[in-house]
């Protein structure tokens, strides 16, 4: 019985000590450039396809709601600015009447000087910043 207890404790410390020493080993190092060669970054060290984010911090992207007559279009848009830079670049350069967007309860009107910026609560409208060059 004695036998058999030293014997598997024989085996496990050598089965353990082959553990040890494969882990010490160093991985291989990667060949150095030489000067002048070019080199290549590796983009991703997974085999999995990437998949572009579409969603801010978990939550989908507010649309930027532009209306233009009658018609309504729905681009998403990370931030106001970007809702604005829509408006600027989507309405006409002296929209009658004017255009007016809404952005994650935030509402939006263009002139042909300025892009304004309203929320619900406020009566008034308030000058965001002033339209791009044509």
């Amino acid at each position: 019985m004695i036998r058999k207890t030293l014997f598997a404790l024989a085996c496990a410390g050598g089965l353990l000590g082959c553990l040890h020493a494969a882990a010490a080993d160093p991985a291989p190092q990667r060949a150095a450039a030489e000067p002048g060669e070019q080199t290549f970054k590796s983009t991703t060290l997974s085999s999995e396809a990437y998949e572009p984010k579409t969603t801010l911090e978990g939550t989908p992207l507010p649309n930027c709601q532009i209306k233009i007559g009658d018609d309504w279009s729905d681009t998403p848009a990370a931030t106001l600015d970007d809702c604005a830079n829509l408006l600027d670049q989507k309405s006409p350069a002296d929209p009658k009447p004017m255009t007016t967007a809404y952005w994650n309860n935030l509402y939006l009107s263009a002139d042909d000087k300025n892009i304004y910026q309203a929320s619900k609560e406020e009566t008034a409208w308030a000058v965001l910043r002033a339209r791009g060059k044509r």
